[in-house]
C-alpha cells in the first residue's frame, strides 16, 4: 500500500523538486498533489484526505501553522511537517500545540528526509493493522467496542497520548466498555527506542519486530505498548500506588528482554534507552506522563545511548536558573583565547563552553543547534574585526556541520574543529604576516602548479585566506589581477612547449591547465595575437 503525501509550498522549485526528487514509491509514497498555499491545500486535503503533508511555515492567504491547526482539529489522524528556514525556526515551533510530526529545515537534505519517512511508513502501517483487525472484529458493523478488547484498548490509548482531543470522560467511557476499569489506578508512561551502537554490524530490526517483541514482553504485565512518531510508548498502571523503585524495575526488565533478545537474535550490538514520566491517577494526566516521557527520551542526546532517565531527575535541573551573561564572558575568554598566541588556552575554554551549554537543558535539538550557531556567529564577528581574510562558515553552512550529530558530545567536538580551524588561520597569517613574502609564496605556488586547477577560491582555501582579501593584496602588491598573472603564467609556458617540444596541442593546452583544447586556443590567440599553430610555425 502506498500512503499519500500533500506538499505545500509558495515556492514552485521547492513544490517540483519535492515531488519529483525523492524516490516516493520506493519508500512506500505517492505524491497525491501539491498545493502553493493553506487555502490550496485544505481543498485538497478534503477531497483526498493524504495520510502525510509537508508544508512551508510562510505562505500566503493560509500560512502552514494556521494549516497545522486547522489539520489538527478536522483530521487528526493526518501527520504534518513543517518546512520552515533557518531563521523561521522558533516561529515555526509555535504549530507544537498542533502536534507536528517533525520540523524539516532549508535547505532540505534528502537522505535526512528519505530516513524520516521512512520511519513515518513503519508508523502508519503499524497503526494500520492495528485498525484493520478492529475491522475484522466488528467495529464496522456500528457497534466500536465489539472488537478485541486488547486491541480497543491499545487505539482508546493511542488518541489519548496523541492528543486526539474528545468529551470529557469519553476515554473512560470506551475503557469500562470492554472492562478496562481506570478507577483506582495509578499510570505513568515509558517511553524508549532502540539503536545499533555498532552501526555497520548486525541484521537491522524493523519498527514491526521491535512492536511485537516489546509487545509481547508488557502484555505478560498487562501493559499497552503504542508507537507514535517514531517512538514506543509503554501505558503502566496498577491499583497501588507506583513507586520508583516499581519504575527502575520494570524499566530494567524490559530494556534487558530487548536487548538480550536482539543482541542474540540479530548478531549486533543493540541497546535500549528509556524515559520515564511522572505517575499520575487522572487519566487525562496520561498525555503530559507521555510527553514528559519523551523529553526524559530525548535527553540522551546529553547523557548518551543505552540510560533510564526520569523525567523528575531533568526537571529538576530545568529549574535552576542559567545565567545567560555566564556564557556570553566564556564566549569573550574564548575570542580572547583564539586571538592569543598560547594554543593550550583554547581546547579547556571550549570545554568551559560548553559546560555553559548543556546547562541550558535544550532538549529541542534544532534550538540548542540554532543556539550555538549563534555563539559561532559572535565569535566568527569579533575576529573578522581584526583578522579580515578569514574563511569562516556561514550561519547555514555551521547548522548543517553540526545538526547532523546524534549525541551531545558528537556536536560539540565539531564545533571545537570549526574553531580550531579559525584559530589555524589567524596562526597561518601570522606567520606569513609580512605582504610581500606572503605574494611571493602565491606566485611560487602558481609557478610551480599553472598545470593544475588554480582559481581564486582554490588558492583561498590552499593558503587559508578571505578570496576577496587575496585578490585584493594581490592587487595592491603586483599592480596586476590574479587572474591576470595566472593567465600570463600560464601563456609563458605555452610559448616555451610550442618552441621547443614536439606535443601536440592538445596536449600543450592540457600541460598549461586548459582540458578545453578549443578554449586554451581562443585564449592563446587573444592573448598572442596569433594561434597555437601559428605561433609554432612562426617560432620554427
Amino acid at each position: 500500500m502506498a500512503y499519500k503525501v500533500l506538499i505545500v509550498d509558495d515556492e514552485y522549485l521547492i513544490r517540483q523538486g519535492l515531488s519529483e526528487g525523492i524516490p516516493w514509491s520506493e519508500i512506500g509514497f505517492e505524491v497525491s498533489g501539491t498545493a502553493a498555499n493553506g487555502r490550496e491545500a485544505l481543498a485538497h486535503i478534503r477531497e483526498t484526505v493524504p495520510n502525510v503533508i509537508i508544508t512551508d511555515v510562510k505562505m500566503p492567504v493560509i500560512d502552514g501553522i494556521e494549516l497545522s491547526r486547522i489539520v489538527k482539529q478536522e483530521y487528526p489522524d493526518i501527520k504534518t511537517i513543517i518546512l520552515s528556514g533557518y531563521g523561521e525556526f522558533e516561529y515555526a515551533q509555535k504549530a507544537i500545540e498542533y502536534n507536528v510530526c517533525s520540523y524539516i529545515l532549508k535547505p532540505l537534505n534528502e537522505e535526512d528526509l528519505i530516513k524520516l519517512f521512512k520511519n513515518i511508513y513503519n508508523e502508519l502501517e503499524i497503526q494500520s493493522k492495528i485498525k484493520s483487525k478492529m475491522k475484522e472484529s466488528g467495529s464496522a458493523s456500528g457497534n466500536f467496542f465489539n472488537g478485541r478488547r486488547d486491541e480497543i484498548i491499545d487505539y482508546v490509548f493511542m488518541k489519548l497520548i496523541s492528543r486526539d482531543f474528545e468529551e470529557e470522560g469519553q476515554y473512560e467511557k470506551d475503557l469500562m466498555s470492554v472492562g478496562f476499569n481506570t478507577r483506582n489506578k495509578y499510570f505513568y508512561i515509558a517511553a524508549f527506542n532502540c539503536s545499533n551502537i555498532s552501526k555497520n554490524n548486525g541484521k537491522k530490526i524493523s519498527s514491526e519486530e521491535l512492536f511485537q517483541l516489546s509487545s509481547k514482553y508488557c502484555k505478560q504485565l498487562g501493559y499497552q505498548v503504542l508507537y507514535l512518531n517514531r517512538v514506543f510508548y509503554v501505558v503502566a498502571h496498577c491499583e497501588n500506588k507506583i513507586l520508583r523503585r516499581d519504575q527502575e524495575y520494570f524499566a530494567m526488565g524490559i530494556k534487558n528482554h530487548i536487548e538480550n533478545t536482539l543482541n542474540s537474535e540479530y548478531n549486533g550490538n543493540y541497546v535500549i534507552s528509556i524515559g520515564i514520566g511522572r505517575v499520575c491517577k487522572e487519566l487525562l494526566n496520561l498525555r503530559d506522563s507521555a510527553n514528559e516521557a519523551g523529553i526524559a527520551l530525548n535527553y540522551k542526546y546529553y547523557s548518551g545511548e543505552g540510560n533510564i532517565i526520569f523525567y523528575d531527575e531533568i526537571r529538576l535541573n530545568q529549574n535552576v536558573s542559567i545565567n545567560k551573561s555566564q556564557i556570553e564572558a566564556v564566549t569573550k575568554e574564548l575570542i580572547a583565547g583564539i586571538l592569543n598566541d598560547n594554543d593550550g588556552l583554547l581546547v579547556p575554554l571550549l570545554k568551559k563552553l560548553f559546560l555553559h551549554i548543556s546547562s541550558l537543558n535544550l532538549l529541542d535539538i534544532n534550538k540548542l543547534c540554532i543556539k550555538c550557531t549563534q555563539i559561532y556567529l559572535s565569535i566568527v564577528e569579533e575576529i573578522k574585526k581584526e583578522y579580515i581574510f578569514i574563511t569562516a562558515l556561514t550561519e547555514e553552512e555551521f547548522f548543517n556541520r553540526i545538526a547532523k550529530y546524534e549525541t551531545f558530545k558528537d556536536m560539540t567536538e565539531e564545533f571545537k574543529w570549526v574553531v580550531l580551524d579559525l584559530k589555524k588561520q589567524i596562526k597561518y597569517y601570522n606567520q606569513t604576516s609580512d605582504r610581500h613574502q606572503f605574494i611571493l609564496k602565491i606566485k611560487k605556488h602558481i609557478n610551480e602548479n599553472y598545470h593544475n586547477n588554480l582559481t581564486l577560491d582554490k588558492l583561498s582555501r590552499d593558503f587559508f585566506i578571505n578570496p576577496s582579501y587575496l585578490s585584493k593584496i594581490f592587487k595592491d602588491e603586483t599592480g596586476e589581477n590574479l587572474s591576470d598573472y595566472i593567465l600570463g603564467v600560464r601563456m609563458k609556458n605555452a610559448e616555451r612547449l610550442l618552441k621547443t617540444s614536439n606535443a601536440k596541442i592538445q596536449e600543450v593546452s592540457k600541460q598549461v591547465g586548459y582540458e578545453d583544447y578549443r578554449y586554451f586556443c581562443t585564449v592563446f590567440k587573444k592573448v598572442m595575437g596569433v594561434t597555437p599553430l601559428q605561433y609554432r610555425i612562426k617560432s620554427t
